[in-house]
């Protein structure tokens, strides 16, 4: 069986170059991007009580994974860490598996 191979870089119509450009303007959209250090929930009563020094327990443990978010989907999980400059991030530890995601979607 005969494998038909196209260079797109040769291509007569410029379609190469169409999606290309189509890509660049897709690269630029700007995303949400959250992280979800943990979560837990509590009655409206102690919502309303919450001030300064109120402390949150949530249902993780110091040094537990954090999961990060692209538009209200979650794609990678990982670890808080501290930067060079001083600020906090997060560092991928792995990515969500296509199945895992469309599970989340469900």
């Amino acid at each position: 069986m005969e494998e038909n191979v196209v260079n797109e870089d040769v291509a007569d119509d410029g379609s190469a170059a169409a999606e290309q450009a189509n890509m660049d303007i897709l690269l630029d959209v700007p995303l949400s991007v959250h992280v979800q250090v943990g979560q837990t929930r509590m009655p409206l009563r102690e919502v309303l009580k919450l001030g300064p020094g109120s402390i949150l327990r949530l249902n993780k443990n110091e040094g537990d994974g954090v999961e990060l978010y692209i538009n209200g989907r979650m794609i990678a999980n990982g670890q808080i860490i501290q930067t060079p400059e001083g600020n906090i991030g997060v560092e991928v530890t792995s990515i969500v598996t296509r199945a895992e995601r469309l599970r989340s979607v469900t």
